[in-house]
């Protein structure tokens, strides 16, 4: 699916590229889109975000149908 999603690794990228604090994944978990395991999305993204330890963007991972609101 990379033609039309990036990888976890990007998206934290991407986030520290804009000065996002906070990024939401759009549509984790809600259907299969390849044939990595349900889950493999999130455990890459925790493993990019662990690299940069506390200067990392905050990534809230919603349950589908879940909100979230900046506050």
């Amino acid at each position: 699916m990379e033609r039309a999603h990036i990888s976890p690794e990007q998206a934290v990228r991407a986030a520290e590229d804009l000065h996002a604090q906070d990024a939401i994944p759009m549509h984790n978990g809600t259907f299969r889109l390849s044939d990595e395991g349900m889950n493999e999305p999130v455990q890459h993204l925790q493993a990019a975000l662990a690299l940069r330890g506390t200067s990392a963007p905050r990534f809230h991972v919603l349950k589908s149908g879940e909100s979230w609101s900046a506050g």
